[in-house]
């Protein structure tokens, strides 16, 4: 069709007005400009105002009062346009908005109709109606019509439409001219725009091409949240394959504005939405920090913190790409997930995922977010940065594991001396005695400091040894933090003050083939163990004693025992 057909000229309203709804920006600006001035300059025209002026290729302006509709301007793009002439009583024809409480039973044919408001008798003309925010537009029919009563019955061509909720206002409206430049994954990604914490229904089709549209962005002399907007292109289509996201803000001033976006497809993203939805529907996502916590030693407060429950840093990423993708109505910081940016204001945005991205197998955390239970497995496969932007890694957390084992056997495996040689008993001496009843063992020396530098275990065996006779008592613990032991029941022994005190890794007879324990070591010490498994039995059960020195890798150790028969024994 032409434009000549679907933009249509009521000289009676002085109005342009669309013969059909626009389902995507058809003309330029220029193109309506260049119109409008080919039919004001027929001789039969010369009597009529002319409609719209430019001030350049990109920038235009409706003159003279006339009115544009805001459905009608969604069929153009390519170049600004304005009002002027609106605003009453300067003009005393000039355009209200009057809010109403209802606009119910309204058709095209009441355009033109004459709207009278019952207490003030203003009266004007209506040339547009939005029936869902219940807005009338009425060109007023003298300077002293200014509908200017907060609680009046509005009539439409004396009949009821509705009672008006606010003062009507006046002035021009801005149409700015957005589009965008950029390459996105596919000519399906769509694009969407957050304007005053609302999201725009979109009139445009998708790709980065179909978009170049007008945007209201003053309304009647008022500016809409100061001409900001915020474009997006966060697409996860229903198959999975989902691009990295991204998004950018921009204020529109006027004329034809540029929004540069760029999108690649995400190879850590390809689960559908239905598998990703499960991962995000297992997780929970909190905001309501701050939330001081601690990791590698190192404490910092958080604002968002996300429990996995268990699963993997993997399909958190794709759950928090599902949670943030468009159309995602889960509720992050009081916002819908499809507009959620950074958990404050003032940090740099991650467009691409703005909870955290992923590369070679490790989650890259947001600023101000958390992560909490996560897989075991995953256990070095995060970075962090806490509220003050400080990075925060992960310890070396490390499995030490014998393996080879029978049940029954008893295992240990001790730290040796700085460079190996004797098992180091004296790692810490007790403070003060100890009864027999006591529940925790304070030690003279801070746990971590006095176990050469590194973490002991968080759970496992502690050994006292006498100082009168070298016994030693064997105490399982299940924490321990600063200088204090939290163990498993009570000490059973009493035990005095300076007596020595061990942590071996393991201690303890094994349930099964495997036995292990994890502890967190330093990327620059080395730890000398001993390994010892033995297992006394009548044959043909019983085996010699073994043992082996070594010493743990940065990545862990696992020590393969081995069980040779002990045929002597009776």
């Amino acid at each position: 069709m032409a434009i000549d057909t679907d933009i249509l000229i009521d000289y009676t309203n002085r109005r342009i007005y669309q013969n059909a709804p626009a389902t995507a920006p058809t003309y330029t600006s220029q193109a309506l400009y260049t119109y409008l001035m080919g039919v004001f300059d027929d001789q039969a025209q010369m009597d009529n105002s002319i409609p719209m002026s430019a001030q350049t290729p990109n920038a235009f302006t409706m003159t003279n009062g006339w009115f544009i509709d805001d459905e009608t301007v969604k069929w153009f793009k390519g170049g600004a346009i304005t009002t002027d002439g609106w605003l009453h009583p300067t003009n005393p024809t000039g355009i209200r908005l009057l809010q109403l409480d209802g606009a119910a039973g309204l058709s095209a044919a009441d355009i033109g109709k004459v709207v009278t408001g019952v207490t003030t008798t203003d009266t004007g003309t209506l040339l547009a109606y939005d029936v869902t925010r219940k807005v009338l537009w009425v060109r007023c029919d003298a300077a002293d019509d200014l509908f200017d009563n907060a609680a009046e019955v509005i009539n439409v061509d004396s009949v009821f439409c509705g009672n008006t909720t606010a003062v009507s206002t006046t002035g021009e409206n801005l149409y700015v001219n957005v589009y965008t430049l950029g390459t996105l994954t596919s000519a399906s990604d769509t694009i969407y725009v957050i304007q005053n914490d609302e999201k725009l229904t979109s009139w445009w089709s998708t790709g980065i091409d179909a978009f170049d549209v007008l945007i209201k962005v003053k309304e009647l002399g008022a500016t809409i949240d100061s001409g900001n907007v915020i474009v997006f292109c966060r697409y996860y289509p229903s198959a999975g394959d989902a691009a990295l996201f991204d998004h950018v803000p921009i204020t529109l001033t006027g004329g034809r504005q540029a929004v540069p976006l760029a999108t690649a497809l995400d190879l850590n993203n390809t689960s559908s939405q239905a598998v990703a939805s499960g991962y995000a529907a297992a997780m929970t996502f909190g905001f309501a920090g701050p939330y001081s916590r601690t990791l590698g030693g190192v404490t910092k407060d958080y604002d968002v913190e996300i429990d996995l429950n268990g699963d993997t840093v993997a399909h958190l990423y794709e759950a928090i790409k599902y949670v943030c993708r468009e159309g995602s109505t889960t509720q992050l910081a009081s916002d819908n997930g499809e507009e959620y940016i950074a958990a404050d204001a003032g940090y740099a945005p991650v467009k691409a995922s703005p909870l955290g991205t992923f590369a070679g197998g490790t989650f890259f955390g947001a600023r101000g977010v958390w992560i909490t239970d996560y897989a075991p497995a995953d256990a070095q496969k995060f970075s962090l940065i806490s509220s003050d932007n400080t990075t925060v890694t992960p310890p070396n957390t490390v499995s030490c594991k014998v393996v080879a084992v029978e049940s029954g056997d008893s295992v240990a495996m001790f730290m040796l001396g700085s460079s190996g040689g004797a098992i180091e008993k004296n790692t810490y001496t007790l403070n003060g005695q100890h009864l027999a009843s006591v529940t925790t063992v304070t030690v003279n020396e801070a746990i971590i400091d006095g176990w050469s530098g590194q973490d002991p275990p968080e759970a496992g065996y502690l050994r006292v040894v006498s100082s009168v006779d070298g016994s030693e008592v064997l105490k399982k613990y299940t924490s321990w933090t600063g200088y204090v032991f939290t163990l498993d029941g009570t000490l059973g022994t009493q035990c005095e003050t300076g007596w020595n005190i061990y942590i071996p890794i393991i201690d303890e007879a094994a349930a099964g083939t495997t036995i292990e324990n994890s502890l967190v070591k330093d990327l620059v010490s080395t730890v000398y163990i001993r390994t010892v498994v033995r297992h006394y039995a009548a044959p043909p059960n019983g085996i010699v004693p073994w043992s082996q020195d070594t010493a743990i890798a940065n990545t862990g150790i696992t020590v393969n025992a081995t069980r040779t028969p002990d045929g002597i024994v009776t």
